[in-house]
């Protein structure tokens, strides 16, 4: 389980990453490109998320 609790990751170029169960908590992910990314399971609370490219994401 990756740990970028409370990363900047702002503009971050994401796309098809495995972020399965990662624990995201107050990470900033403003901009960030998760196109096809893997998120199922992962702590998303208090992240920003403003304008992220989620496109075909999987969030299940």
């Amino acid at each position: 389980r990756a740990n970028l609790k409370k990363a900047n990751l702002r503009e971050a170029y994401l796309w098809k990453a495995n972020l399965e169960n990662a624990d995201l908590n107050d990470a900033n992910l403003e901009l960030a490109d998760l196109r096809g990314a893997t998120l199922a399971g992962a702590d998303l609370r208090d992240s920003q998320l403003a304008s992220a490219n989620l496109g075909y994401a999987n969030l299940t």
